[in-house]
């Protein structure tokens, strides 16, 4: 055994005990009794043989002779077995003869284990296995196939997860306790490292030389990467190559068998690390350049070749792979600057030919496939000199996408990058540009940051009218944002003439029956409903939901959006009975469509609850109040406004049953609230203080 046991060796227990249940099987899978274990080079498939080899040698003595073979050369597997000849005092001879004698020797013994490491090239292990076999025989390989060893599959050496790789890095460093600052920073570095054992050794072996803080390492590693990681190679002989020299030895292996593979592993460095569909390469073979995987069989064996030497993992069932993010750091850094360049082009160019109408529901899964790619890119500093109108266009709909889930941090970043593409590209008066305003206004509208939204509004109007007509559909929608702004400010008197104005222009311009028709009638009567003039906002209300089911079928969202209007009218006019069944519709819909977590499923369940509130059916009410306030906190922020309306709800709820002490620091939470993303004077502002004193007053 040429390695000691590593004493920081942490994880693999299931490893370890499928290792040694397969070992130690009977019947047909235990004919040959041959195992591999295989995975990414630096994945630590050396270190669990050793700890294999270690704990049934030793700790629960299994075996009573443990071989070690290097097997990456055909003659390291002639020599290895011609030593094992001479350390049982086999006689003297030449390789072969000696190698001979150990494989008799084999042959008439039982309890021993013999390890081949690093086992690429199954085919010289072969000639050496054990005729009729009396012990176990272990194979290290970064290879995926071992059929002509009699081995149907290997056990596959995963990553270490984020808890185990920050448990190693305390251990190795010998930090057994960490201040908070510390654990954030070790926890981002395990992140990075992503589980890969050789990485996490090598910055380990740098912080317990140095004695710098993992804070402090973690400052740089962000700025140096590689450079860092390569600054301080273990000195004890278990992981004799670096992070990029192991796997640029896979790299170069699989160019030489086949070149055709490389362009999809450069293509892999630029995206997200995991969920890369094998049908985004074959869609976009042409933008890739990816000439010799324009169909399903030839990409196939592309990505074989790539899987063969565990560069990359290919999922059989959703026919997507996965490269490991360490991986994806050494094929980026052997780029050169242009090269970089060139490959983020492609991808975007890709990426733009597949995303598809994110305003569709139906097109929704594959939004959510690709989202993470776009925003792969987008986090990469080499992207921030891209400025290309296709680059916006594709931040513009993943941020659309990433809006409509509820996901506002990660929107803005997003919609901010792709308004200044526009304004730099085409001119700040262009109708790009004020699409994009208008977006970024309704993401601040969407977490309540009002101030920020209107100028945003304003200018976007102003540019449409003036590019495009006054009477535009465009200038429509403009009109239509703008009045709902106004009216979540309460300034209800300049949102009406709005509104009227947007109605007019799209009955005029599109079509009686038009989708848009429906979304202004919606606004208008919830503005009148805001204003208690019920009378002209029911048959607004009624209209809306008629064309959204017409034009878009009964599950979709708008539909849902529109019968929780109505119901909430209903409710107003104490017209329980009506409004329950769109109520509890509305709600079906959107967990269908959006998800149990979505915000807008935590506004429908607010609605349902506040009805049965208005009942006296508190019972039925608070669990989804509280479901409500659960999904707001965590989708949109604690101090979100929508926070706000849910504490001020639970409060009333709790104050109608009597539970003073429960609901005063809820209005109070909510008032906070309110005055700081609403201000003094908005209504929800100054209502919410009026429940406050009275429920102060009543405790």
């Amino acid at each position: 055994m040429p390695y000691q046991r590593n004493p920081h060796f942490t994880g693999r227990l299931q490893l370890l005990d499928d290792l040694h249940n397969t070992l130690m099987g009977t019947g047909i899978t235990a004919l040959n009794q041959v195992a591999a274990i295989a995975g990414l080079g630096g994945i630590g498939k050396t270190q669990t043989a050793v700890e294999y080899a270690y704990r049934h040698f030793r700790d629960t003595p299994t075996y009573d002779w443990v071989f070690w073979v290097k097997a990456d050369t055909e003659l390291a597997v002639v020599t290895g077995m011609a030593d094992l000849a001479r350390s049982l005092d086999l006689g003297e001879g030449s390789l072969d003869e000696l190698a001979g004698r150990s494989l008799q020797w084999l042959d008439t013994h039982d309890r021993w284990l013999l390890i081949f490491d690093n086992a690429d090239e199954p085919q010289w292990v072969k000639p050496w296995l054990p005729r009729n076999p009396k012990g176990r025989v272990l194979l290290t390989s970064r290879a995926q196939r071992f059929t002509s060893l009699g081995i149907r599959a290997p056990l596959t050496v995963n990553k270490l997860s984020q808890n185990e790789s920050i448990a190693f890095l305390q251990d190795r460093t010998d930090r057994p306790s960490l201040t908070p600052d510390e654990l954030a920073a070790v926890t981002a570095l395990a992140t990075a490292l992503d589980g890969l054992p050789l990485a996490l050794e090598q910055a380990a072996a740098y912080l317990q030389r140095t004695g710098v803080s993992f804070a402090v390492y973690w400052k740089h590693y962000q700025q140096q990467s590689l450079t860092l990681l390569e600054k301080e190679l273990p000195q004890t002989g278990d992981y004799p190559n670096s992070v990029a020299t192991t796997w640029l030895l896979n790299v170069e292996e699989v160019e030489r068998r086949s070149p055709a593979s490389i362009p999809i592993l450069q293509l892999s460095a630029v995206l997200a690390a995991d969920d890369i569909s094998e049908a985004l390469l074959l869609n976009c073979a042409e933008q890739f350049e990816l000439t010799d995987c324009t169909d399903e069989l030839a990409l196939g064996e592309q990505l074989a070749a790539l899987a063969d030497f565990s560069l990359i993992q290919r999922e059989r069932k959703t026919t997507c792979y996965s490269i490991h993010r360490m991986v994806q750091t050494v094929i980026w850094h052997r780029l050169t600057p242009t090269d970089q360049h060139t490959w983020l082009h492609r991808a975007i160019a890709g990426l733009t030919a597949v995303f598809p109408d994110v305003q569709k529901i139906e097109n929704w899964a594959v939004c959510k496939q690709l989202t993470p790619h776009v925003q792969a890119i987008a986090a990469r500093p080499e992207s921030v000199a891209l400025e290309s109108t296709d680059w916006a266009w594709l931040l513009v709909c993943t941020g659309y996408y990433l809006k409509d889930q509820g996901r506002y941090s990660e929107t803005e970043p997003l919609y901010v990058r792709s308004l200044a593409i526009y304004e730099q590209q085409l001119g700040r008066e262009h109708p790009h540009v004020a699409s994009s305003l208008n977006n970024l206004a309704a993401l601040y509208r969407s977490q309540g940051r009002y101030s920020e939204a209107e100028p945003l509004y304003v200018r976007s109007l102003s540019i449409r009218e003036q590019q495009l007509d006054r009477e535009h559909p465009d200038v429509a929608t403009s009109l239509n944002n703008l009045a709902n702004l106004y009216k979540s400010q309460g300034r209800y008197s300049e949102a009406e003439p709005l509104f009227v104005r947007s109605l007019s222009i799209r009955e005029q311009q599109l079509d009686r029956e038009h989708p848009d028709v429906a979304t202004s009638l919606n606004n208008l009567a919830g503005l009148y409903e805001s204003q208690g003039r019920y009378s002209e906002a029911e048959p607004l209300f009624v209209r809306s939901l008629a064309i959204w089911e017409q034009q878009l079928g009964r599950e979709h969202p708008h539909v849902a959006a529109s019968l929780n209007n109505l119901a909430g009218l209903y409710e107003s006019q104490g017209r329980y009975s009506e409004a329950e069944p769109l109520f509890v519709r509305s709600l079906a819909i959107w967990e269908q469509q959006l998800g149990r977590e979505h915000p807008h499923v935590a506004a429908s369940l607010n609605n349902l609850a506040g009805l049965y509130e208005s009942q006296g059916r508190y019972a039925d009410a608070e669990p989804l109040y509280l479901r409500s306030l659960a999904i707001r906190e965590q989708q949109l922020g604690r101090e979100h406004p929508d926070v706000a309306i849910s504490l001020w709800n639970m409060a009333g709820l709790y104050y109608n049953m009597n539970r003073l002490t429960e609901a005063k620091p809820l209005i109070s939470r909510a008032v906070t609230i309110f005055e700081r993303t609403l201000g003094d004077q908005h209504p929800d502002t100054t209502n919410a203080r009026q429940w406050w004193q009275t429920i102060h007053h009543s405790v």
